[in-house]
């Protein structure tokens, strides 16, 4: 089954028939609900009925999924990117998808998935984890520009 992601930016705007419905979606219209792990994208685990005027891009599985949905999220390049759910759930389990959230309590754990991404420890302890956070999500952005 396929499921989609879309900025929060674009559905608020919502400029064709497929980011209204999931601009609905998110506001509690219909069964289907939107998450976001980011604070900047939502994933749903349903794709907009009517595609009409909306500038997709569909993902294939394999090896180069990773890249290509980093990319098409760094440079807001589509509307709204659609691939198989397994795709995605793939994706939410790697420590790259971590770093992209940053999401963490702790510098132990977002240490942890640096070195596992980018094979060093350039994180300096020191820093707050907020500070951190924020040099971590630049860093990972660049990764897909």
């Amino acid at each position: 089954m396929n499921w989609c992601i879309a900025s929060i930016d674009k559905i608020n705007a919502a400029t064709n028939p497929a980011l209204q419905q999931l601009k609905d979606w998110r506001n509690g219209s219909g069964s289907i609900r939107g998450v976001s792990h980011d604070d900047g994208n939502v994933v749903f685990i349903a794709v907009p009925d009517d595609l009409t005027d909306c500038d997709v891009l569909r993902v294939e599985g394999g090896e180069g999924a990773l890249q290509v949905i980093g990319r098409a999220l760094t440079n807001e390049t589509h509307d709204l990117i659609v691939a198989d759910g397994a795709v995605f759930t793939q994706l939410f389990y790697t420590p790259i998808h971590r770093l992209w959230c940053c999401n963490y309590d702790n510098k132990s754990d977002l240490t942890s998935d640096y070195v596992a991404v980018f094979g060093v420890d350039e994180i300096d302890g020191r820093k707050s984890l907020e500070s951190l956070k924020l040099q971590v999500r630049e860093k990972i952005k660049g990764v897909f520009a």
